[in-house]
């Protein structure tokens, strides 16, 4: 999770910046000792272009990620590439069709070793939660593409269903 700040309490109340910092790392500490929501750490980034490298001195880099990002200048999408992108995007953004054709709600270009023929609209996200476990664990990095007609029995679909709210991406589409 990752929370932004304005420089405001810097400017007008500059007294009270250790205490809060001191009370996010005693909350951060709170929650990673409680164990159901993961590891959480306190950060201050004050240069955009230093988030992605203070990011990764959090990730669990020995697994690595399952594919690589590809420079956007070089890609081409839905022939060596697909888009990454997030499910709370894709479940609370209600034009599919304009997500679905590739839009500004991608947030990197990917690709990996024995991938298949990639199709338009298809895309990959991160899976949260634990509902689908022991077929989809939770963190794993999905491939999705639009549906095809005919028989769904079996398959793994990331569907619409008013009668829900999924807890994960706060939208009425879910896995």
């Amino acid at each position: 999770m990752l929370e932004t700040k304005g420089l405001g309490g810097r400017v007008y109340n500059e007294d009270l910046v250790p205490a809060k910092n001191a009370a996010a790392r005693k909350w951060c500490a709170a929650v990673s000792n409680l164990g159901r929501y993961g590891k959480w750490e306190f950060e201050i980034c004050d240069e955009i272009a230093d988030l992605r490298a203070i990011l990764a001195n959090h990730a669990d880099l020995d697994t690595g990620l399952p594919f690589e990002i590809v420079d956007a200048t070089y890609a081409e999408p839905l022939k060596t590439c697909v888009p990454l992108t997030s499910l709370r995007i894709m479940a609370t953004n209600s034009d599919k069709q304009q997500l679905l054709a590739g839009g500004s709600w991608t947030t990197d270009l990917i690709q990996w070793d024995g991938q298949p023929e990639f199709e338009t609209g298809m895309f990959v996200a991160k899976v949260h939660g634990d509902a689908m476990e022991p077929s989809i664990p939770a963190g794993s990095y999905c491939l999705f593409r639009p549906s095809s007609f005919g028989n769904h029995v079996g398959k793994v679909l990331f569907i619409k269903h008013t009668g829900i709210i999924d807890p994960h991406t706060g939208g009425n589409w879910t896995i």
